[in-house]
């Protein structure tokens, strides 16, 4: 190997001989050097699901069925959309399912330097060499740089300060990318994939080793995402069929058939504790009529049952 300041050649047989593991964060989900562009709809929650991600992987618990290989691992989320409160709110709703130890996730709500830029560089570098991050999650990009995204200079530059970020770093990136509207095919159809009018500048294309498709249904509570270009073969997100539940806990959950977003959202309430009819209407904000049809639905199915009196309902088997 030949160094020259911080840059080095690697002279071909060396290379090959060397002993090089790819590090893992999320087998099957994240690798430890991941470049991940995540593609979504404005308002599809895109942002919920990287949230998620984060407390998911800062407090080692399982994301979307998949663990988090041992270890204290440390997220820096820079939401550059992200009002304070709103970030306060979601965690606060993720953290009975999802909760995260002290120093593990850090929000850098809204900087005031573009990223693409000499400060903005410098600013990231100063947070993450305090942070040491495994994951840095970047949401959403267009926010976060100077120019446009459809402009190469400008896109270049936010890509090689993400990329001597990770370098630095040794971490794993997100990108949050909302996309733009689709060109019309020939065909008639709609081209979402690949299309300069759905990534902007070609090195949006260019950059991740992992494209993640959101696409959401007509009930918003409903999205489908996908992995449909991966260098590295790992991704185990095939089509994926979600739902969020929500308000309280606030995660995104794999679908069950016929069990709908009311329905959804009252397992994972019980997921966290026991709870009468008017303690679920509350927490989920909804009417107890709605609560006790949601109910009969899952008792019917076998998916809760009742104890005590007056009725406590619990997961089944729990």
């Amino acid at each position: 190997m030949i160094s020259n300041g911080e840059d080095s050649l690697y002279e071909s047989s060396e290379l090959l001989a060397m002993d090089i593991t790819r590090k893992q964060l999320i087998p099957g989900i994240i690798t430890g050097n991941d470049k991940i562009m995540l593609v979504a709809d404005p308002k599809t929650g895109k942002s919920i699901l990287v949230q998620q991600l984060a407390s998911a992987i800062a407090g080692n618990h399982k994301f979307l069925g998949y663990a988090p290989i041992e270890g204290e691992h440390r997220v820096l989320y820079v939401a550059a959309e992200g009002d304070i409160d709103e970030l306060q709110a979601r965690g606060r709703a993720m953290g009975d399912v999802l909760p995260v130890p002290a120093n593990r996730l850090w929000y850098w709500p809204v900087p005031t330097q573009p990223l693409n830029t000499d400060a903005g560089f410098a600013k990231l570098m100063a947070f993450g060499n305090e942070v040491r991050p495994s994951l840095i999650i970047f949401d959403p990009i267009f926010a976060l740089m100077r120019g446009s995204m459809k402009e190469d200079d400008q896109m270049g530059a936010l890509v090689k300060v993400v990329n001597r970020c990770q370098y630095e770093l040794d971490c794993a990136s997100i990108l949050v990318h909302h996309t733009h509207r689709p060109q019309k095919a020939d065909g008639g159809g709609y081209v979402d994939e690949g299309s300069e009018a759905y990534y902007g500048s070609f090195v949006v294309k260019a950059w991740p080793r992992a494209l993640w498709t959101m696409t959401g249904e007509k009930d918003r509570h409903f999205v489908k995402l996908d992995c449909p270009i991966q260098r590295n073969l790992e991704s185990k997100i095939d089509k994926w069929k979600l739902v969020l539940a929500e308000p309280n806990p606030l995660v995104f959950v794999h679908r069950i058939d016929q069990v709908n977003a009311t329905q959804t959202a009252i397992l994972a309430a019980l997921s966290v504790c026991e709870a009468t009819q008017s303690e679920l209407a509350e927490r989920l904000n909804k009417s107890v009529s709605t609560i006790s049809d949601g109910l009969m639905v899952l008792k019917n199915r076998d998916m809760v049952e009742s104890h005590k009196w007056p009725e406590v309902y619990r997961l089944k088997g729990e």
